[in-house]
C-alpha cells in the first residue's frame, strides 16, 4: 500500500503536473479547431487525414472529424498494422506517427488532406517530404494542405511483387514498390500471377559452376537466400509516376460505415483490386453480389479477385468470435437461471410454510409484501410470538419489535432469507 501511494505521488508530479501545463491549448486547439477543419473539408467518400507535428503533438486530431487519421494514437489494432509499419521501416508501438519523409505512404494509405499548426507552416514546406502538397485553406489555429499524390481507397496494378524477393530490398524503398506492383506470397503469385505483365522487380539469381564447368544454380531453396532485388529507381518523381498509373485503374466511389465499406470500380482485365486497408479475418467481401476471398497482400492489406467491367465491391466486419460469444452468453444466462429458480422456489415453500404455521398458531404476523426479502420470527422463552416480512433482511428483528411493541429481550430465533 505504502509503495503504490509513493508511485502514484511520483507519477503524477512528475507526468500528470507538467502535462497539464503542456495542454493548457488542448481544448482550443483540438475541440474547437477540429470543428473549424471539418467544416473546410466538407468532402465527401472516404479518405485519410495525416497530421504534421515540428514541436510537442496532440494525437488523434482525426477522431474529432471522424476521420481515419495516419497520426494515431491506438493501442488496441488489427495485428496486420503491427506487421506492416515495420515492414516499411515506420516505428509501430502503441502509435502510427510515419515521419514526412515516408512520402510515398501518404498516396498509398489515401491521405488526402495534411494538417499543421499555422505557426509551423514553415518547417513544414522546408522539411524532406513534403513535396506534392498545395495550400487548402485556413481553419482556427490549423492550416490544411492538399496531397495532390492521393490515390482513392481502391485500385489495380500492372505488375505484382514477390513478397520473398521485396523482403530483400531496403525497407524505405518498400512502401514506393508498393505503388509499383501489389505485395503477393509466392503461393499468391501462382494462383494469380496470370493476370499481371510480370514482376515489377527483376530477381537476380546467382550463376555458379557444377561439376561438369557448365553454369547452373544450386537448390530452389539457395536460390531463393543468395538471390537479389534489382529495381528501377525509387524517388519523388518516379512516385508522382506510379500514383498517375495507379489513379487512372481506381474506385471511382466509396462509401463506408460503421460495419464495413462499398467500392465501386471499372477493371480493364480480370484483375486483383488493392485496398489500403489493414487485413483481419474479420473481413468478409462481395464482387457484384458473389462471396469472394479476402487476400492478405503487401504486408498487411487486402485484396480482391474481380473480373473486368464495371464492379461493386462490399467489405463487411464482424468481429471473430462475435457471433459464438453471443450464443455462449445466452446459454449461459439460460443455465444461471436454471440453477438458481430451484433455490428460489425452496425458499419461497419454506417462507410460506412459516407464515402458515404462524396463523393456525394465532401468533401475531404481517402478510408478506410484494418484492419481501425477508423473515423475522420473534420469540422469547415460552416460544414464538411473532412473525414479521420486510423488504431487507437485515431490519426484519427490529421492525418486528417496533410493529408488536416487544420487549428488547426478545431474541430472534428463526431469521431466513426468502
Amino acid at each position: 500500500m505504502a509503495f503504490s501511494m509513493f508511485y502514484a505521488l511520483v507519477h503524477i508530479s512528475l507526468g500528470k503536473f507538467p502535462q497539464w501545463e503542456r495542454d493548457a491549448d488542448f481544448y482550443e486547439e483540438q475541440y474547437l479547431g477540429s470543428q473549424e477543419v471539418d467544416k473546410l473539408l466538407n468532402d465527401d467518400g472516404f479518405f485519410r487525414v495525416d497530421v504534421y507535428y515540428a514541436g510537442d503533438s496532440y494525437d488523434n486530431l482525426g477522431l474529432w472529424i471522424n476521420r481515419s487519421n495516419l497520426y494515431c494514437f491506438n493501442s488496441v489494432v488489427t495485428p496486420s498494422i503491427m506487421e506492416f509499419y515495420p515492414y516499411v521501416g515506420v516505428k509501430r508501438d502503441v502509435s502510427s506517427k510515419p515521419e514526412l519523409k515516408h512520402y510515398a505512404l501518404r498516396g498509398l494509405l489515401s491521405a488526402k488532406y495534411m494538417i499543421l499548426r499555422t505557426s509551423e507552416e514553415t518547417e513544414f514546406l522546408a522539411a524532406e517530404g513534403s513535396d506534392g502538397f498545395t495550400y487548402y485553406g485556413a481553419a482556427g489555429p490549423f492550416s490544411v494542405y492538399y496531397n495532390q499524390n492521393w490515390l482513392p481507397l481502391g485500385f489495380t496494378y500492372d505488375e505484382y511483387l514477390q513478397m520473398d524477393h521485396l523482403d530483400s530490398v531496403r525497407a524505405d524503398d518498400r512502401a514506393p514498390l508498393m505503388l509499383r506492383g501489389i505485395g503477393l506470397t509466392e503461393e499468391q503469385v501462382a494462383a494469380y500471377g496470370h493476370l499481371f505483365n510480370g514482376e515489377a522487380l527483376e530477381w537476380v539469381l546467382p550463376v555458379q559452376s557444377n561439376a561438369n564447368g557448365a553454369q547452373g544454380t544450386d537448390t530452389q531453396a539457395e536460390i531463393r537466400t543468395a538471390g537479389w532485388a534489382r529495381y528501377g529507381g525509387v524517388n519523388y518523381e518516379t512516385y508522382q509516376n506510379d500514383v498517375r498509373l495507379r489513379r487512372a485503374a481506381a474506385s471511382y466511389e466509396t462509401e463506408y460505415d460503421a460495419g464495413g465499406f462499398t467500392a465501386k470500380i471499372r477493371t480493364g482485365r480480370d484483375n486483383l483490386v488493392f485496398f489500403a486497408v489493414p487485413y483481419d479475418p474479420g473481413f468478409t467481401a462481395t464482387v457484384n453480389g458473389e462471396a469472394a476471398e479476402v487476400l492478405k497482400v503487401s504486408g498487411g492489406m487486402m485484396a480482391v479477385y474481380a473480373p473486368a467491367g464495371d464492379n461493386t465491391i462490399v467489405f463487411r466486419y464482424q468481429t471473430p468470435g462475435f457471433v459464438m460469444g453471443g450464443v455462449i452468453s445466452l446459454l449461459s444466462l439460460v443455465a444461471l437461471v436454471l440453477y438458481l429458480l430451484p433455490a428460489w422456489l425452496f425458499r419461497r415453500r419454506v417462507l410460506a410454510r412459516a407464515a402458515a404455521k404462524a396463523q393456525r398458531e394465532g401468533l401475531p404476523h404481517t402478510l408478506p409484501p410484494e418484492g419481501a426479502a425477508s423473515v423475522g420470527i420473534i420469540g422469547g422463552s415460552d416460544g414464538p410470538t411473532a412473525v414479521l416480512w420486510t423488504k431487507t433482511q437485515n431490519n426484519a428483528q427490529d421492525s418486528a419489535r417496533q410493529l408488536l411493541e416487544l420487549p428488547e429481550e426478545t431474541e430472534s430465533i428463526l431469521h431466513r432469507r426468502e
